[in-house]
């Protein structure tokens, strides 16, 4: 490092090199010269073979190249700002004498006698340690025609005896001109790649680079952020302290809360400088917390430039800190698990009511992610229903249901201006459908008829906040139709015995002689009456009693007609009683509930007299389908059936006396 005396003495400034070039100094030590360095009295100035130096002497005139190959010697002869001496321009009596002398004789040439001029062929060679070029230092230029100025030209009294050197007054020392300069300089990190990598903690991050400075021509003096030691900023939220250790050139900002989050790297921000390049390397250990809807915090870190001669300039280095903001991932919400059932047979005499929640499936679909700034919170509000706007062919008694939503958010179907059905959800996003008549169902049975999809939606808003308050929000919705089910209500039926003791009937023997015995009733009264019929919240429809048939029981009956043994058949809904000599009785029922029996020839009867025989128990019956219809088209179907074979008698024949 040069000496501030060896700084003031400064002769050249580098201004550009081709090749290399060095400054010998008077030990033999060599320095690599760059762009900017200075060159003082004493060092000797080198250039490769292949090379050149340009150079400023500070005089004002145009910069001197020096070709390769060279060894310049700095000496005052060279410097412009160097005193100069009266003896340097005082003729002395020795001198004069050889002067005086010289002129007398003819013989003598005066250039023997006078010392060689600096600029004639003795100049000294370069390779002697002298120079390839003469700087003329008193020389005026610069003369405007016919207008002579003379500016602060140096004066001196001579005022002592002659031979006697004069002393001059140059006014001090030289002002060396090309302070230090430096330049701000800027950088940023994203927190939000502290956490790259995973494992659960921070990876601090890393950046290099070098500060845009100049010592300046007084040479090298160091760099750094001695002066923002002790200093306490606020950065973003929070207020963080900065040290400077002088002995590793590091500045490190820290403060309470970023020592005990992180123990194996406890602060925000450390660097460390190279006093002499102005390379550093800066790396954030930790997240910051930024103020509340800003997404980057400044750090200036203030650095200072100190040349030599310890003059010093401060520059900026700005270093970003840019937020990290929570994350938001939303999926499908899964509604499989929550499910509203109403039925149509509770709004008979009051409404059907459904409730359930749909917070948990909301829950389980959001993904949220708080960065590095840590753990805030997770927050799903302002559940709302939706509406969609279709046609979805609902009605309710054949009058089709129109669906609205108030201002409140309830969805309300109405129909005819009735109210049907009653949708709405609460904070908590518990959700109650309430049904209050019946709505109309296509399918036959005891159907479940959900809404069609995008009828009726629901949607809330997520919201997440990481540890310093940056918040990101996002809507998350899904369709309810299909978990609304309203089940039909199917009409009711219930059978009890039919009850036949008002029908019989009764065929004679006698009849039979010339033509056969007819008796014919009704069993569609007895079968009405054993029916009860419901036709539930869908409203009156229909009960029919149809498809009315005869059955034959198979069992040994014992019946004769003139001691054969009568076979019963049924063929073709008719039940015919026959032996080998022919039909002795036929049984047949028409579609309205009609019996009729006839009876063709006699049959023997074991009792003496005129006795009446009936049809033994369970060989003859006689059953019909029951069909009960809805308002909306249910239907319940069932069979009702009886014995008819104590309600047909024969009355026997007895001879006449």
């Amino acid at each position: 490092m040069l000496t501030q005396k060896e700084q003031i003495m400064a002769i050249a400034t580098v201004l550009s090199i081709t090749g290399q070039a060095w400054a010998r100094d008077a030990d033999g030590n060599l320095r690599e010269l760059s762009v900017g360095d200075t060159l003082v009295e004493g060092e000797t100035l080198v250039t490769s073979d292949n090379g050149s130096v340009q150079l400023d002497f500070l005089d004002g005139l145009d910069p001197t190249t020096i070709s390769g190959g060279q060894e310049i010697a700095m000496t005052p002869d060279v410097d412009v700002n160097a005193p100069v001496d009266v003896t340097d321009s005082e003729v002395l009596d020795a001198d004069l004498e050889a002067l005086l002398a010289a002129i007398d004789d003819d013989d003598v040439d005066l250039l023997d006698v006078l010392d060689p001029t600096a600029a004639g062929a003795g100049g000294g060679a370069a390779a002697d340690g002298g120079h390839g070029f003469v700087r003329l230092a008193r020389i005026t230029e610069g003369v405007d025609p016919l207008a002579f100025e003379f500016g602060s030209v140096q004066t001196t009294e001579f005022t002592t005896p002659e031979g006697e050197a004069a002393p001059v007054d140059v006014g001090g020392q030289a002002q060396v001109e090309g302070n230090p300069t430096a330049d701000d300089a800027s950088l940023s990190f994203a927190e939000n790649a502290l956490l790259l990598g995973g494992g659960g903690g921070f990876n601090s991050l890393t950046e290099e680079g070098t500060l845009d400075f100049d010592f300046g021509l007084l040479g090298p003096g160091s760099i750094g952020f001695a002066s923002m030691d002790g200093q306490t900023l606020t950065i973003g939220q929070e207020s963080v302290t900065f040290s400077w250790d002088s002995a590793t050139n590091t500045l490190t900002a820290s403060n309470e809360r970023i020592q005990a989050s992180n123990p194996d790297e406890p602060f925000l921000l450390q660097l460390v400088i190279d006093p002499q390049t102005g390379a550093f390397t800066i790396t954030l250990a930790n997240n910051l917390l930024h103020t509340e809807g800003s997404d980057e915090a400044l750090a200036n870190l203030v650095y200072t430039v100190t040349d030599a001669a310890g003059n010093s300039v401060n520059g900026n280095l700005i270093v970003t800190i840019v937020d990290d903001v929570p994350g938001l991932d939303l999926s499908a919400v899964d509604l499989s698990e929550v499910s509203f059932e109403t039925l149509d047979s509770e709004t008979v005499d009051g409404t059907s009511v459904a409730s359930a929640s749909v917070a948990a499936a909301f829950t389980a679909a959001v993904d949220a992610s708080y960065g590095a700034d840590g753990a805030g919170s997770t927050v799903i509000s302002d559940y709302a229903l939706t509406l969609g706007d279709l046609d979805h062919g609902l009605t309710s008694g054949g009058e089709p249901v129109v669906f609205t939503q108030d201002a409140s958010g309830v969805i309300t179907g109405t129909a005819d201006g009735t109210e049907v059905l009653r949708i709405e959800i609460g904070a908590d996003g518990t959700v109650t459908v309430t049904q209050s008549a019946a709505l109309d169902h296509d399918a036959q049975g005891a159907d479940s008829l959900t809404l069609p999809a995008g009828l009726v939606g629901v949607e809330a808003t997520v919201t997440v906040t990481d540890g310093d308050g940056d918040t990101v929000s996002d809507t998350l919705s899904t369709d309810l139709s299909g978990n609304i089910s309203i089940v039909d209500d199917v009409p009711g039926l219930d059978l009890s015995d039919v009850d036949l003791s008002e029908v019989s009937f009764e065929t004679l023997d006698s009849e039979t002689v010339d033509g056969t015995s007819v008796a014919s009733a009704s069993v569609a009264a007895a079968f009405t009456a054993a029916v009860d019929a419901s036709y539930g919240a869908d409203g009156a429809g229909s009960t029919v009693i149809s498809d009315y048939a005869l059955t034959l029981g198979d069992l040994d009956h014992g019946l004769t007609s003139g001691g054969e043994p009568l076979t019963f058949s049924l063929d073709g809904g008719v039940i015919t009683g026959s032996t080998p000599d022919g039909e002795v009785l036929r049984i047949e029922i028409g579609s309205d509930g009609t019996v009729t029996v006839t009876q063709s020839a006699p049959l023997d009867h074991d009792a003496q007299g005129a006795d009446s025989l009936t049809l033994p128990a369970g060989l003859v019956g006689v059953e019909a389908t029951v069909t009960v219809t809805d308002g909306d088209g249910d239907t319940v179907s069932d069979t009702l059936s009886t014995d008819l074979s104590g309600n047909i008698s024969i009355v026997d024949d007895v001879p006449g006396l």
